[in-house]
């Protein structure tokens, strides 16, 4: 995985097939192997991921552009809130009540078009840099919101940069003034240097308070050999050692992005799901080695593929062996939102050649295994 700058997280799936690194010939033999969007969708479709009633909704969707979010931090500034409100281009996400999240009603590229639209960009752009919000896609906003943390929690973020959700679990365990005194921390890991620093760095661009900051402790570790605290948290009412949250939002393929990466969908492969498989296992298995009896883990990808998500989930509950269980959605958090639950059976496939023996020229799957 590579980044192009410090402060952009990598792609693992842009990486796996770099065209820079590929010649002219080697390009059009990769595009003849059908990687792509054919494979995708057959493979979604295989899968049962997309109800075939929603199949045509959902493509068209992947096409719009996202719109842009940002949750409002809960000490802004009243004179700030105002302004906000003032704006003819921003409400609250309608999905989302009471959760501060809100939504812009034109594009990204709009923002630089002069007029309200461009003082909006400005308004973003001071609430960033006074801490006042955080541009944050909504996606990415829900797994902390799920965990539902407390001020005062003690919070582990697995794999951490670029901050969005470190910022968040920030926000929450800081808390009101009320909750000035009490402790509560967060422990952000990433596995590699780089992404350290582009963590560092998108802190210092959204003006963290001092007091957020000083509860913040920033680790380099691979997230399956995190090592536990040398001095293992105290028993407190309500539970033992460990953290109170654990978020692991995982390293994955990142076929889920393809709204904002328009190099995902043509490079679609199922092997980048399985080849990661193992590793998500392991790093969310090693969080709940650190969560107290009694707290929460979130597990989370940018991925809409089983491999990395339900199959996941099912080794987990599988390896526990009875001594952690899935919660469902708390039906207080988000009540609006649209969701579904998880999918109870998968296939495993792996991507073969284009003249494979059933002569399918257009998507080659070849599959294996099922899961129920």
């Amino acid at each position: 995985m590579a980044n192009k700058r410090a402060s952009s997280a990598p792609n693992p799936l842009r990486a796996a097939h770099d065209s820079r690194k590929r010649s002219k010939a080697s390009e059009l033999w990769f595009r003849k192997c059908n990687h792509g969007e054919a494979l995708f969708r057959a493979y979604l479709a295989a899968q049962s991921v997309v109800p075939a009633a929603e199949a045509a909704a959902f493509w068209a969707a992947l096409r719009r552009p996202l719109p842009i979010t940002w949750w409002v931090h809960p000490r802004a500034p009243a004179e700030f809130a105002r302004r906000l409100r003032a704006s003819a281009h921003a409400a609250p996400a309608p999905w989302a009540a009471g959760a501060g999240v809100w939504q812009a009603s034109l594009e990204r590229r709009a923002l630089g078009a002069g007029g309200e639209a461009a003082a909006l960009g400005a308004l973003l752009a001071e609430g960033v840099a006074a801490g006042a919000l955080s541009r944050q896609e909504a996606v990415s906003m829900l797994p902390v919101l799920a965990l539902r943390v407390a001020p005062g929690s003690r919070c582990l973020d697995v794999c951490a940069s670029p901050g969005s959700k470190t910022q968040q679990l920030l926000a929450a365990v800081a808390g009101g003034a009320s909750e000035a005194r009490r402790v509560g921390m967060v422990v952000a890991n990433d596995a590699h240097p780089q992404r350290v620093a582009a963590l560092l760095d998108a802190l210092g661009r959204h003006g963290r308070s001092a007091s957020e900051l000083a509860r913040l402790v920033v680790t380099c570790h691979r997230g399956e050999a995190l090592p536990a605290p040398a001095r293992p948290f105290g028993k407190r009412r309500g539970g033992g050692a460990g953290f109170d949250r654990v978020l692991c939002d995982v390293p994955c393929s990142g076929d889920g992005t393809i709204r904002k990466d328009a190099s995902v969908l043509p490079r679609w492969t199922p092997g980048v799901g399985n080849a990661l498989h193992a590793t998500q296992l392991a790093i969310a298995w090693r969080g709940l080695e650190l969560l107290r009896v009694g707290g929460l883990l979130c597990y989370s990808t940018c991925s809409l593929n089983p491999i990395e998500d339900e199959a996941v989930v099912a080794a987990l509950l599988g390896r526990a062996a009875g001594a952690v269980e899935l919660e469902a959605w708390p039906a207080d958090v988000l009540p609006a939102l649209r969701r579904r639950a998880g999918l109870r059976s998968w296939r495993v496939a792996d991507h073969a050649d284009a003249d494979d023996d059933d002569g399918d020229e257009e998507v080659a799957l070849r599959w294996h295994a099922s899961f129920d």
